[in-house]
């Protein structure tokens, strides 16, 4: 019996050995991406399907390897994300993962409040990873997508810490213009930006570098950037309707990191950089300046005896041995310096797809390259999900940041003090309490400290009773406050201390909820006829008040309040900006496809707001859409080298409330007493307009897109055409109505263009050693055309108030924004080269009865009527300050552990005035400061003029006219508005180059790190521009180089990134 047990044993040992060489073990690898993005995913878990057994994660670069039997099905998981099945195979796999979707669908994309598979997407949209936003130093998110997205035309044309720049999505939206000259700015039409959720305006309340109060501070610059996932641009009506009035600019969705792996993860990004000046412009000092001014005197005065009279009664000029008018001061050294700044960021994560956590604490400390200038940010953002079964899912998030900012003497936009202290004679002594140059000492003394503290709560709920019909409801709540508190010490503020403090407080709270029901009729386990109907309703409340302070005469320069003994000159009050507004709004969605193949959209909201005028109603927000998916047909499945293809379509309509409730319905003012009573009047200076309507919005676009070659070339096309109808406007009435204006929707213009994006990249390896690359390219053909004016006028000059020297023309037909300019052909070489009148014998004159006339070294402007006179009817409308062109491109290489990303951008065939050359040859024109604003302190400043080709003599044909001739002033040949200083402002420019080196995990895992890396960025590196001025990125939406403008620093990074 023994025997047989051992016979058996045998046998069944033997069995189990034939059948262990059976199951033959294979080597499997590959790489996991995402498939919207194309990005490696790190941390994918690799599991046996059979036994659900773990066997593998996806590395930092996505990849992974392998050993299981043959023939296994492998199932490759990640939170959030639907899980992917694949058989194991001896070749190099990719892997394409996908977003879960509302309908657990394929690749997701957002639409209104739902994702819904790309497939199915029938939106023109485009994600951005957080990667390609990450190793460059910037305080807000809005710089790093530059270049990055077809039709998203961004300039940062202000450096200062924390600012906003310009941002436009297709195109110009209004026409307002604030301001004058070339301090003048456009209202901001910017993308509504949704955080995690939480809608933030951009629009409203823009405190954000554009007016003169407030902390200057935009809500992006308290988003750390290290901790943001994916960005998403959704550009046209499909894909915005359903955000209604708020999305009518376009949307761009930030979402933050979640937490993913199992195993907790703790991970820290460090960058330590070094920002520097921009070039500055040479200036003449010291010596040389006094003997300029001098030999101008002597060759220009009329007579050489009063020029000796005048330099002899200037000590600046004559008293060389005062030690006051002697020195030879670098005013811009004072002002501008290089800084060293850091950031630092801990993110915390972990969990499973029941329940996961993340925690964000960032600090980022950034010294501004302008003396007293700069910003600080302390960061905490948190979010879970909760989801106990697959019916029930619970988001949580709290986004909040401090932010403090120093604007220095000016605010967020201009540096009015810094423009005027560098501007100082150089013969002035350096700033102190003895210096004549108040505004140096006050730039660098003022006290400046402005805060902006934001708290950004939500919540979202789904709940799944039965499968394809899901309930859900978002909360969420935006707060703001803004603190500014500035004090200038008496001894800069003619004796009185002066204590300005300002507080905002801006309110958002919002509710949406919906229900949204999945229904696909299927055969042989395909979906064929999938039909989704979504209904929503939301409900939203904003509140806005200022309040501002100034307390002059405090007790002394340290004891800054409460009191203060200059009562009479101290004020208080309540910006009359307040705003209190309510939207209430329902609306729904019908989605059909067929097959995947064929997919249609229709949409539809319905908005009721409290800025509409009574007789106007609620508004009503269609939209429709379709899609043709090409690689879902039958007669392409044998096309082995396309892997999508798709052809789009949409239409629709957004209307956005504008002006306020006191355009609708008038005003009342406190009026004088009667009786003893206190009496109110109406405000006569604008009458109420009960027809009040909303801006409209009304969209077509047109796209293809598609991919290649196993995802190696992928390809976007968009057509859009966007009228832009009901736009505000401020028209003036006649003084029979008894009220100055009244504010009617009478301006329309149309945008359209065409938008391309092209991306290459190298076939898949599982060798790391192999030589990778990626490049993106991307670019926007725009134009802007006014199609109607008020009262169907055909044109509108609006004059500079302040100046007159920026006259804008409004002309149906032509693009919205035209500045009006003097012809200039040259310089009259002689006084006989000038034209004369031959009914009055005499030059050409400037001006009507000016007794001003042209002659040799003056410039030649043409004389459009031929009157022989100089004036506003000789302008010539010209200029389009708004680029024709933008786009970019990115570049990635990687060999082995090292990796090189650089991105371009690219605005081009704009129109820009360089104001700030004429400056240099304005400062000549005043030697004695005789000028009521000028002065040796802020405008003393002399600049090298000789490489450029003026007039000096008699007989010279040059280009610029004579600067020295400052008694002929009255000609004023440096007047801004002319051909002479018409430049073209395109531009390259090398936004970031990123160098990094990723450690052997082998070696870093000694230490118990997970994963390291180093990284050497280059940030704002190198501009190429035909443009002469400083920087042809530095100038205003209405095309003026603004010298008083903050410069952009060129920032040399070093950071490192690390893993536990």
């Amino acid at each position: 019996m023994r025997h047989v047990f051992a016979i058996l044993l045998t046998f069944i040992m033997c069995i189990g050995v034939s059948v262990s060489y059976a199951q033959t073990k294979i080597n499997c690898s590959g790489v996991v991406i995402d498939k919207v993005t194309n990005a490696p995913m790190v941390g994918v878990s690799i599991i046996i399907q059979k036994t659900h057994k773990v066997v593998g994660k996806t590395d930092d670069n996505g990849k992974y390897t392998i050993e299981v039997p043959e023939g296994t099905k492998l199932l490759f998981s990640y939170v959030n994300y639907a899980n992917s099945l694949a058989d194991a195979s001896a070749d190099f796999m990719e892997i394409s993962m996908n977003l879960k979707d509302d309908g657990d669908l394929k690749d997701v994309a957002v639409v209104g409040f739902r994702k819904v598979s790309r497939e199915a997407n029938t939106g023109s949209s485009v994600i951005i990873s957080g990667k390609d936003l990450q190793d460059v130093p910037a305080a807000s998110v809005a710089d790093l997508l530059q270049g990055k997205v077809a039709g998203l035309n961004i300039q940062n044309n202000n450096g200062s810490p924390g600012a906003r720049g310009s941002i436009f999505l297709r195109g110009l939206s209004n026409i307002s213009v604030t301001g004058s000259g070339a301090n003048g700015y456009l209202t901001p039409t910017s993308p509504l930006f949704v955080i995690d959720g939480v809608p933030v305006d951009m629009n409203t309340e823009y405190q954000y570098g554009f007016n003169q109060g407030g902390p200057g501070i935009s809500p992006l610059s308290l988003i750390p950037v290290e901790d943001i996932e994916k960005v998403e641009v959704l550009k046209d009506a499909a894909a915005t309707a359903l955000w209604g009035s708020r999305g009518a600019y376009g949307v761009i969705l930030v979402t933050t990191k979640r937490g993913k792996s199992e195993v907790p993860i703790v991970s820290y990004q460090g960058q330590f950089y070094y920002s520097d000046i921009p070039r500055l412009r040479d200036v003449i000092g010291g010596k040389e300046e006094r003997m300029l001014r001098i030999r101008q005197l002597l060759a220009y005065d009329t007579s050489y005896a009063d020029a000796l009279q005048k330099i002899n009664s200037s000590p600046y000029l004559s008293d060389s041995l005062n030690a006051y008018y002697n020195n030879s001061t670098n005013w811009q050294a004072v002002f501008y310096k290089p800084t060293y700044n850091y950031s630092h960021n801990f993110n915390i994560s972990g969990g499973s797809q029941k329940f996961n956590y993340k925690v964000n604490m960032g600090i980022y400390d950034q010294s501004g390259i302008v003396e007293n200038t700069g910003l600080t940010r302390y960061s905490l953002n948190m979010n879970t999900r909760y989801q106990p079964s697959e019916k029930f899912i619970l988001t949580a998030a709290i986004n909040s940041g401090l932010a403090q900012k120093r604007n220095g003497s000016g605010n967020s936009l201009i540096q009015d003090g810094v423009a005027s202290g560098t501007n100082a004679s150089s013969l002035l002594p350096a700033p102190s309490q003895y210096s004549a140059n108040n505004d140096a000492l006050a730039s660098i003394s003022v006290r400046d400290d402005n805060k902006t503290i934001q708290v950004q709560p939500s919540i979202n709920i789904q709940w799944t009773p039965v499968q394809g019909l899901q309930f859900q409801t978002e909360a969420n709540y935006n707060f703001n406050t803004g603190i500014s508190d500035n004090f200038k010490p008496s001894l800069i503020n003619d004796g009185n201390g002066l204590t300005t403090s300002f507080h905002s407080r801006t309110n958002s709270l919002y509710n949406r909820n919906s229900i949204n029901y999945i229904k696909s009729i299927e055969k042989d386990g395909e979906g064929v006829h999938n039909f989704t109907v979504f209904a929503f309703n939301e409900i939203q409340e904003n509140t806005y008040r200022a309040d501002q302070s100034k307390l002059s005469g405090s007790a002394n320069d340290y004891l800054t309040g409460p009191n203060g003994y200059n009562w009479y000159a101290s004020v208080a009050g309540t910006f009359d900006d307040a705003t209190e507004t309510r939207n209430v709004a329902y609306g729904g969605a019908f989605s059909y496809n067929y097959k995947l193949r064929y997919v249609l959209d229709f949409q539809y909201r319905v908005d009721a707001t409290s800025t509409n005028g009574p007789n106007i109603g609620s508004k009503k927000s269609p939209n429709i859409s379709a899609r043709w998916n090409m690689q879902n047909e039958k007669w392409t499945k044998s096309w082995k080298w396309m892997n999508e293809s798709s052809f789009r379509f949409s239409y629709g309509t957004t209307l956005i409330p504008t002006g306020t409730i006191f355009d609708v319905y008038g005003k009342f003012n406190p009026g004088t007493n009667y009786n003893g009573q206190q009496t109110i009047v109406s405000d006569f200076s604008n009458a109420p307009n009960v027809n009040f309507k909303s801006y409209t919005n009304t969209s077509f676009d047109l796209g293809y897109e598609g991919t290649f070659f196993n995802n190696r070339l992928s390809v976007m096309y968009d057509f859009y055409y966007i009228s832009k109808d009901n736009q505000t406007y401020a028209n003036s009435l006649a003084n029979t109505t008894g009220y100055a204006q009244i504010t009617t929707n009478d301006v329309s213009l149309v945008s359209y263009g065409n938008e391309f994006t092209v991306s290459l990249r190298s076939k898949p390896s599982n060798d790391e050693n192999k030589f990778s690359w990626n490049i993106s390219a991307n670019a926007a053909l725009n134009k802007n055309i006014l199609t109607h004016l008020p009262d169907n006028v055909r044109q509108i000059i609006k004059n500079d108030a302040s100046t007159g020297y920026f006259p804008v023309l409004y002309r149906v037909g032509n693009n919205p924004l035209q500045t009006m300019v003097y012809n200039t052909v040259g310089v009259y070489p002689t006084n006989s080269s000038v034209a004369v009148d031959p009914l009055t014998g005499r030059p050409i004159q400037v001006g009507v009865g000016s007794n001003v006339f042209l002659g040799a070294g003056d410039p030649r402007w043409t004389d459009l009527n031929g009157d022989y006179i100089i004036d506003e009817n000789d302008l010539l409308v010209l200029g389009n300050p708004m680029p024709k062109v933008t786009g970019g491109f990115t570049i990635y290489l990687k060999y082995k552990q090292w990796s090189l990303n650089t991105n371009v951008s690219a605005t081009l065939f704009r129109d820009v005035i360089n104001t700030a050359l004429a400056g240099k040859f304005e400062h000549f024109k005043d030697p004695l400061f005789t000028g009521s604003n000028s002065s040796l302190s802020n405008n003393g400043v002399l600049v090298p003029i000789d490489q450029y080709d003026y007039w000096k003599t008699d007989g010279d044909v040059a280009t610029y006219p004579n600067p020295y001739d400052y008694l002929n002033s009255a000609v004023n040949p440096y007047r801004y508005n002319q051909t002479l200083f018409f430049e073209d402002g395109s531009y390259w420019k090398l936004n970031n180059v990123t160098l990094s080196y990723t450690v052997d995990r082998k070696w870093s895992q000694r230490f118990g790190i997970s994963s390291a890396r180093f990284f050497f960025t280059g940030a704002n590196l190198l501009i190429i521009s035909p443009y002469s001025g400083s920087s042809p990125e530095n100038v205003t939406d209405l095309g003026f180089d603004n010298a008083n403008g903050y410069p952009n620093a060129k920032n040399y990074v070093i950071g490192l990134s690390v893993q536990f």
